[in-house]
């Protein structure tokens, strides 16, 4: 299963960049409320979430309505206020990327 979308980045003032995520196409990847923890990683420009049983981010949100959001001054130095502000979200089986728009 792949689905993608495309969505704004959030400027968080002095704590950096917002990439909000939420909704039945993190459920579909396999990323549920309160139940899901993932690990991240950044490497060559791309954000990659992938569901990680020994990690400790977890997806936040409640009931059928998972949320993820990254906030970082890592995403602000990846995607610069001005230069990249939408990014790319793929949605796979267990793993979501994320790449500049």
């Amino acid at each position: 299963m792949m689905d993608t979308l495309k969505t704004k980045i959030g400027n968080c003032g002095n704590r950096g960049r917002r990439i909000w995520i939420e909704g039945s196409r993190l459920e579909r990847a396999g990323f549920h409320s309160k139940q899901t923890t993932y690990s991240k990683s950044i490497d060559n420009g791309v954000i990659t979430l992938t569901v990680d049983s020994t990690a400790k981010a977890r997806v936040s949100g409640k009931g059928d309505h998972p949320v993820i959001d990254l906030r970082s001054k890592a995403i602000e130095k990846l995607y610069p206020i001005g230069v990249i502000d939408t990014v790319r979200v793929e949605y796979s089986t267990n793993q979501i990327i994320i790449t500049g728009a």
